[in-house]
């Protein structure tokens, strides 16, 4: 009777608990946010210094689906020992990337990118610093 009670209490706890389930491929990037990455999305432009303009491969992802590629052209600054990408008015941290594919798109090549993220669609911008 002990038994059966314990595997009734651990089958609902395992049933209580919410279940996550991440969107990322192994081809993915993973983009995660820290006190460190403040400045991703920040309009303040104070220390931030310029170093070249660069032509960035926009990758649009819409529910887990590239649905557009596209080029732009994108400023790179740099703040302390960190690099951003200045869209539009805004700055977003760059992350190294080592993916030769994202989500079945070559990202070869490029050895940064910065995620955009407005309302429920991501912008992954792809440089060549």
């Amino acid at each position: 009777m002990k038994t059966k009670f314990w595997l009734v209490s651990i089958l609902s706890l395992l049933l209580a608990l919410p279940v996550v389930i991440s969107g990322c491929s192994k081809d993915e990037p993973e983009y995660t946010s820290s006190s460190s990455d403040s400045d991703s999305g920040s309009s303040s432009s104070s220390s931030y210094t310029l170093v070249k303009t660069v032509k960035a491969k926009k990758l649009t992802v819409v529910q887990s689906k590239v649905t557009k590629t596209s080029s732009e052209s994108v400023d790179v600054y740099k703040k302390g020992s960190k690099k951003y990408l200045k869209i539009g008015s805004s700055y977003y941290t760059l992350h190294s990337n080592s993916s030769s594919k994202f989500m079945g798109v070559s990202v070869s090549g490029y050895n940064y990118y910065a995620l955009k993220v407005v309302s429920k669609t991501n912008y992954y911008f792809y440089v060549k610093v």
